[in-house]
């Protein structure tokens, strides 16, 4: 089986499948390449870090959104404890 070159658009949905957590080996068998060519775009692009980059700031904005919750429901307890 002849492995085929990528191009520049079929590299970027390389890169979209794998922030949506597309396994290697499907993104390898969807463009007939070597699982070792998916994951020497991953580290030769840096992928892997933006990937992970992404994660960290949806965590960070569901923390500061689970942070504004629990501000706001202490608040509204002190205030019945206020009029008690």
């Amino acid at each position: 089986m002849k492995k085929d070159k990528l191009n520049v658009v079929q590299l970027e949905k390389m890169r979209e499948m794998f922030m949506k957590y597309t396994s290697i080996s499907g993104i390898a068998k969807i463009f007939n390449v070597s699982r070792t060519t998916v994951n020497y775009h991953i580290n030769a692009k840096s992928w892997l870090a933006e990937r992970k980059l992404a994660e960290t700031e949806l965590l960070t904005a569901f923390t500061d959104a689970k942070k504004s919750d629990f501000i706001s429901m202490t608040q509204s307890a002190v205030n019945v404890m206020a009029r008690a």
